[in-house]
């Protein structure tokens, strides 16, 4: 075969570049309109979003009962539905309603909490205690419950197979368990055999 001649090759060369180009520009408006479209989908959840909480979840009906105040950013936006945090979730007008309901004057508790400079959105300005079953679902919980402190009676010890958990805030408890699950020739041992680790376990 006879060689290419320079011109030949040049616009051989001239013409893959343009194919490529051409290519890269389909790419690029491809992801352009993948980043549209997520972008469209996005504004159309935030907007149904926005919608529900203004049509369906607005009010106190649907916001934890707080105690703070309505002076800084977050009571002036949390509290927007009433003259003040207080008056939103716990009227006065209705103090003897309240206070037969919960046996507390909660009025006056609220009252307390803003004087005593309770804001800012403060886990410890919220009263989930006093919540209705619709407010509960949005109080927050800053404070898990505490755990019992657990202790295992070793295994050679105790006639079950696996070792038994047993309370180590009960020391008493851990001795009545030891006395019942003790083998009959091993002595019943006190609180602190019952509640030792698996150390000597084998």
């Amino acid at each position: 075969p006879q060689p290419l001649s320079p011109g030949r090759v040049l616009s051989l060369v001239w013409a893959l570049l343009r194919k490529d180009a051409a290519l890269r520009r389909a790419g690029w408006k491809a992801s352009l309109a993948g980043l549209a479209a997520a972008g469209i989908v996005v504004g159309l959840l935030m907007l149904v979003q926005n919608l529900v909480d203004t049509l369906f979840l607005t009010g106190a009906a649907y916001r934890c009962p707080y105690c703070g105040s309505p002076a800084d950013d977050f009571g002036r936006v949390y509290c927007r539905d009433g003259p003040s945090c207080q008056e939103l979730f716990f009227p006065v007008a209705s103090r003897d309603a309240l206070q037969a309901k919960y046996g507390v004057d909660v009025v006056a508790d609220c009252q307390a909490a803003v004087a005593a400079g309770c804001g800012g959105g403060s886990p410890d300005c919220f009263r989930p205690q006093w919540a209705s079953t619709d407010q509960l679902a949005f109080c927050p919980y800053p404070h898990a419950l505490p755990m019992r402190d657990f202790h295992y009676l070793p295994t050679p010890q105790v006639r079950s197979k696996t070792p038994v958990l047993v309370s180590g805030q009960a020391l008493s408890l851990a001795a009545a368990v030891a006395r019942r699950l003790f083998q009959p020739t091993a002595p019943a041992g006190d609180a602190s055999e019952a509640s030792v680790g698996l150390g000597a376990a084998a």
